[in-house]
């Protein structure tokens, strides 16, 4: 008998550890805190004398093409998924080709045995896929962007965890042609990570074509996790089309013919610029009545920032989530992202909770990496993007941001971090640089699109933004980075002269002990009167 209770003590015992195991699983992963890559420590290359012998002139691969780094084996059968968009100069949009199937079919394997890998190497993962271009600018880029769906033999979703990635069926193939340092986005999303919630998982990798047995070199690609909602992605609750009201996510960019554009109250007034489009629910299943109830939710939201009256205005933190809003602001400041807050800015809200901005995305041109003109490393910019021009006129959002500041420098941000951290991707990348640089240099010394335009500078000197070697590029990332993040204290000091408002009157010790003193000091004159 006692055994019997001892037994079923031990059930319940383990019954009990798994359930709190699983809770504090799923609310870390509510709270986007959930272990991901970045925690893992970056191994750096070992050193290869035969980097520029493994691709033939034609950029095919010789039979010993090997790779420190995973490689991703597409295989379309010699289809090659064709450009899906066009700008329209009238509209100033880039707009699909009507008619066309952006996608095209085939196969992906993913090599990856944990040390130097072959191509004849057993694959870690392999589905079948559909495959398309993406991008905007880039679309015409010559190496190509790509978005992946992994699909079963019949056609369905086939969710799989790549490279230990969350699982998914939908997964980015990232190579900027323009980022010579093939950084920005792994630095920015690495440095994320350990302080902004949901940011997208990546990794690097080799990408190859396959076509009847012959392999051709693609370079170095970020394989990783799209913006979308799911447990391994941005974990708000699934839509459920009878509930009145539902979790949703948003993105800022440009009009979107195909997807869902929200009719929102800053954008029919011309307050914001860029256009609101739905990402979830899917635009598949979305109900009217589930539409409307998100643009309306919005409008409330930015008829509440864009107001004009304090008893208005000051209520915004009860709407959104003003810490997420003060990361966001601050980490694409930090690497001066400026494309971010008007292009691929995305916002969530889960039932019954806040509206919170992110996950962050596309870093492609920070860091003094936006063809058309120089940055001002001494300038802050991100304050004038839709909502934070108006959440920076609030001397509380200013402050917060300074306090915030100050400690991601002292931590996640601070200059020896930054610095190692990119010495560790240099090295993590290694000899696949080499590589890269050999398939696509010439196509960038051809192409003026890729090129970052001169400038003349106070002197009157003209000025040459490109560099034509990795170490250059890598110097450039390190000096950019530091001189732009300590002029970040000053410029917001300055920006808090020029607010107009004080929303957190919590803040102010000073007032309050005035006014502590003041409720005191009267009533004891007014005794000593009487």
């Amino acid at each position: 008998m006692a055994n019997k209770r001892i037994t079923s003590l031990i059930i319940i015992v383990v019954s009990l550890i798994i359930v709190f195991g699983v809770t504090i699983y799923n609310n870390k992963k509510a709270m986007g805190i959930i272990t991901h890559s970045y925690s893992e420590p970056l191994v750096g290359a070992k050193l290869q004398s035969n980097v520029a012998s493994l691709l033939n002139e034609d950029f095919t691969v010789t039979k010993n093409f090997s790779s420190h780094l995973p490689i991703v084996i597409i295989d379309t059968k010699g289809t090659e998924p064709p450009i899906n968009t066009v700008f329209n100069q009238e509209t100033n949009l880039f707009e699909p080709i009507k008619g066309l199937d952006p996608y095209v079919d085939g196969t992906i394997q993913i090599i990856d045995n944990g040390k130097i890998n072959q191509l004849d190497d057993n694959p870690a993962s392999q589905s079948k896929i559909k495959i398309k271009r993406r991008g905007n600018s880039s679309m015409n880029y010559a190496k190509p962007q790509y978005l992946v769906k992994l699909v079963t033999q019949s056609g369905q979703d086939n969710e799989l965890s790549l490279l230990g990635m969350g699982a998914d069926n939908e997964w980015v193939i990232n190579g900027s042609m323009t980022d010579k340092s093939m950084m920005r986005n792994y630095l920015s999303y690495r440095v994320a990570s350990q302080f902004m919630a949901y940011t997208p998982d990546t990794k690097y990798c080799e990408v190859v074509l396959k076509d009847n047995g012959i392999y051709t070199y693609q370079g170095v690609y970020l394989l990783g996790e799209s913006v979308k909602q799911g447990l391994d992605r941005v974990n708000i609750s699934n839509y459920k089309p009878a509930e009145n009201y539902n979790s949703y996510m948003v993105r800022r960019d440009r009009y979107d013919e195909e997807a869902i554009m929200l009719d929102t109250y800053a954008t029919t007034n011309k307050l914001s610029e860029g256009y609101l489009g739905l990402r979830y629910p899917s635009k598949y299943s979305v109900t009217p009545k589930m539409i409307e109830y998100i643009e309306n939710d919005i409008s409330k939201i930015e008829k509440v920032i864009y107001s004009n009256q304090y008893s208005i205005f000051s209520t915004y933190p009860e709407y959104i989530d003003v810490d997420s809003f003060v990361d966001y602001f601050l980490i694409n400041e930090f690497f001066a992202n400026y494309d971010a807050g008007n292009n691929s800015t995305y916002m969530y809200k889960n039932t019954a909770g806040k509206l919170c901005i992110g996950p962050v995305w596309d870093f492609d041109g920070a860091i003094d990496n936006y063809t058309e003109e120089p940055l001002d490393v001494t300038s802050m910019a991100f304050q004038i993007s839709p909502w934070f021009d108006r959440l920076i006129t609030d001397k509380s959002f200013v402050q917060k941001l300074e306090k915030r500041y100050s400690k991601l420098r002292r931590e996640y941000l601070s200059e020896e971090t930054i610095m190692n951290t990119i010495e560790q991707i240099q090295a993590h990348i290694g000899p696949a640089q080499e590589r890269e640089w050999q398939r696509w240099n010439e196509s960038r010394e051809q192409q003026n699109q890729y090129h970052l335009k001169p400038y003349i500078d106070e002197e009157g000197d003209l000025i040459y933004r490109n560099v034509t070697e990795f170490e250059q590029e890598t110097y450039k990332l390190k000096t950019i980075i530091r001189k732009h993040s300590n002029a970040i204290p000053e410029r917001l000091k300055i920006m808090k002269v020029s607010t107009i408002w004080e929303t957190d009157w919590s803040s102010r010790t000073d007032i309050i002990i005035l006014l502590v003193m003041a409720m005191f000091f009267i009533p004891m004159v007014y005794i000593a009167r009487e």
